[in-house]
């Protein structure tokens, strides 16, 4: 083994070390801020939309006999995570995608009912737009600004939902 691959390798053993204990130092920080959500303020996202947040997460991970997506605060951590760790890149197609939702949420009444029926909507869909959204992902630049909003608005949605997912799962 010569220099350079053991530099490699002991990089990516550090690497993956360091990562899991961040990333529950992280969580933990977002648990003892979420006693109260109505006084939350988002260090990515807009105060405005801090609402809208949560109940994005809430449809996304409802209450049922286990707690919900505000009630362990993984809205929170999606926020921090967006703030601290996100590279510029994630953060724009996150600021973009928001908007995208946001305005297509005006057309109807703000709410969690009318969330889980845009979700159902965007995620509802043949085989073909599946695969065309996911390669327009996949290639971290949509290929022609026809497909912008749709590019920004899925980056958006299925960071959010990962996001979501890690934060409620690392929460106690």
């Amino acid at each position: 083994m010569d220099r350079r691959e053991a530099i490699l390798s002991i990089t990516t053993v550090l690497g993956y070390s360091v990562a899991p204990a961040s990333m529950v130092a992280l969580s933990n920080a977002c648990q003892s801020n979420h006693e109260s959500t109505s006084t939350w303020m988002p260090e990515f996202f807009k105060a405005e939309d801090a609402g809208l947040i949560e109940m994005l997460g809430e449809a996304i991970l409802p209450k049922t006999e286990t707690p919900g997506a505000i009630e362990v605060g993984a809205h929170l951590f999606v926020d921090k995570f967006l703030a601290e760790v996100a590279n510029d890149l994630d953060q724009k197609k996150c600021r973009e995608g928001l908007q995208i939702f946001k305005s297509d949420l005006k057309e109807l009444a703000a709410g969690t009912d009318q969330i889980e029926m845009l979700l159902v909507k965007y995620f509802d869909i043949d085989n073909n737009k599946r695969t065309t959204i996911n390669e327009l992902i996949e290639n971290d630049t949509p290929d022609d600004p026809s497909n912008q909003e749709e590019y920004y608005l899925y980056s958006f949605l299925m960071t959010y939902k990962r996001l979501l997912m890690l934060g409620y799962y690392a929460s106690e």
